[in-house]
């Protein structure tokens, strides 16, 4: 992992509790101040993330920061979070994948405190492009009978929105490979780890509206 030394690790550590203890002792906050209080957590979870390689650390910050956002400032209201599936989608052991296996990620945390108030939507596609830019990269979808794209593609020749949350128990444990996560055929209780899923027929690359 990177590393930095003990002294510069010392000296960041020190100036962001300032920060942080000054934008606490405020009577009232707003948005920015939350904001830059987060910023400072974050840099000390950082450290440690990037030194260690411990992703577990990162997704719990990240949790902390929206249970904070939304006791403090939207207690009332619904949050749009908007993120890498791979961080908020829920029972992360159910993905063939294994550091979603062996670590608590955002999403499982966020579930088991919201319950179904938490909604994960993920999105997928059956083909096409994706990047920005000069980088273009193929959506790789397996034509096999285990494929969740290639079970919705002869269903629908459409974009669609699927629910996931009301399911079979015998869909509940029925392993797929999905794409729901970065664009790569991972295997997974799909039916589990997402509550819906926003269908794409044929993904195209993020460009300029003009």
């Amino acid at each position: 992992g990177r590393t930095c030394s003990e002294e510069t690790k010392q000296i960041i550590s020190t100036y962001t509790k300032i920060i942080y203890q000054f934008l606490d002792k405020k009577s009232t906050k707003n948005l920015d101040d939350y904001f830059w209080m987060i910023i400072c957590k974050n840099i000390d979870v950082e450290i440690i993330h990037y030194e260690k390689k411990n992703q577990g650390i990162r997704d719990r910050q990240m949790a902390i920061n929206v249970g904070q956002i939304k006791k403090n400032l939207y207690p009332n209201e619904k949050l749009i979070l908007w993120g890498a599936s791979s961080h908020l989608k829920f029972n992360s052991q159910l993905v063939e994948l294994e550091y979603h296996k062996n670590t608590i990620l955002t999403g499982d945390y966020l579930k088991k405190e919201y319950k179904e108030k938490y909604y994960f939507l993920g999105f997928t596609s059956y083909e096409g492009t994706w990047g920005k830019g000069l980088l273009s990269f193929r959506v790789k979808t397996p034509k096999k009978a285990d494929s969740f794209e290639y079970n919705l593609r002869k269903f629908t020749d459409k974009n669609a929105f699927i629910t996931l949350d009301e399911a079979n128990q015998k869909l509940k444990e029925a392993y797929f490979t999905a794409n729901i996560l970065g664009n790569m055929s991972f295997k997974m209780k799909i039916f589990e780890v997402a509550d819906g899923i926003i269908y794409l027929r044929k993904m195209t690359k993020v460009h300029r509206i003009k």
